[in-house]
């Protein structure tokens, strides 16, 4: 018997919408039938959508799909299997719910919501309505963090002493209605930016035993906007995470790790090519060149688990993904005190 194939509606057509739909279109077993965006020259293709990374975004073919001014009608009116978010951050509850309340499977950009409390209710319509709910998590599927647990569950360069994730970028001056430079609406930094290096740490290493921060709120987006945290693990590594959005126009996005093991440090740093070099005890310096699109992988994941009946639970789950929401909220509380916190 041939696998169904999933009918895909996409609620919003900024820069996560059109990477989201042009990599529908090349996994087998997807089919975008719908779109929605409130813009007219987004829902008709006519945008010069950007970014703050290079993305391939190829022209959006709207005479293929049903068009929708408001994704509440998409939810509501199209034929669908699973519905994509990619709204700003503020929005993700509400649609994410209608959706599941519609028998719809969700999949929801990161951050999965502007708070811990939607997140949770997000999570009950998921379960009650008996539908999968995914989080947009993408460094769980980025070549360079992949290779970086695989490596910690292997042990093969022993145990984990300490690491180090940096994130650093200009604000996002391009999203729709200035959204994102408004900590009401985005979180500010620490929550959009911030939560990728969070989320990663939590798959990889579970909730620390102590958080230590100092979030400082800036002009960017009125909210924290820069951040650094140490996090404790008994019995286990320190890991240091530090993040910021800067007010200039002219710095460039950067991501980076530093992973020390017993025999051996892997360190990852987006502006190189390759990116990830590994420093072995008794081995010379070793590139590790790795190809792969981590938004097309975790799409492309999604997809095969909804055609084969298994849950992404196993990669990202939702309980997860709120988990992480928690951590950066447990660091503004540490900030705020001045104290360690425990999660």
């Amino acid at each position: 018997m041939s696998k169904k194939e999933i009918r895909v509606g996409v609620v919003g057509l900024g820069f996560m919408g059109r990477a989201h739909t042009a990599n529908y279109e090349k996994i087998e077993g997807a089919r975008v039938v719908a779109v929605a965006d409130a813009d007219p020259d987004r829902r008709q293709g006519k945008a010069n959508v950007q970014g703050n990374i290079e993305v391939p975004l190829p022209k959006l073919g709207v005479e293929n799909y049903q068009v929708f001014a408001d994704g509440r009608d998409l939810i509501r009116e199209a034929d669908l299997d699973l519905v994509d978010i990619c709204l700003p951050t503020y929005l993700h509850s509400e649609f994410a719910t209608l959706a599941a309340e519609a028998g719809r499977h969700v999949m929801v950009e990161k951050p999965m919501a502007l708070n811990s409390d939607e997140a949770a209710h997000m999570i009950e319509a998921a379960h009650r309505n008996g539908v999968e709910l995914m989080v947009g998590q993408c460094l769980r599927f980025w070549p360079e963090y992949v290779h970086l647990k695989e490596t910690l569950d292997s042990g093969r360069l022993g145990r984990l002493v300490k690491a180090e994730f940096i994130r650093r970028d200009s604000k996002p001056v391009w999203t729709w209605d200035g959204w994102m430079t408004d900590a009401k609406r985005s979180g500010g930094a620490t929550w959009d930016l911030h939560v990728h290096d969070v989320d990663f740490i939590n798959y990889l290493l579970g909730k620390p035993s102590r958080i230590s921060a100092r979030a400082i709120k800036t002009p960017a987006t009125g909210g924290y906007d820069m951040v650094s945290a140490l996090y404790t693990y008994d019995n286990g590594p320190e890991v240091l995470v530090d993040a910021a959005w800067y007010q200039t126009s002219t710095f460039s996005f950067r991501a980076s790790y530093l992973a020390m093991f017993e025999e051996g440090m892997l360190h990852f740093d987006s502006t190189r090519s390759p990116a990830l070099h590994e420093h072995q005890v008794g081995h010379d310096m070793k590139e590790i060149p790795l190809e792969g699109d981590a938004y097309y992988r975790e799409l492309e994941f999604l997809v095969n688990c909804l055609r084969e009946g298994r849950s992404p639970a196993t990669v990202v789950s939702p309980e997860s993904t709120r988990q992480s929401l928690q951590l950066v909220e447990a660091e503004w509380r540490s900030s705020e005190t001045g104290e360690p916190v425990t999660p």
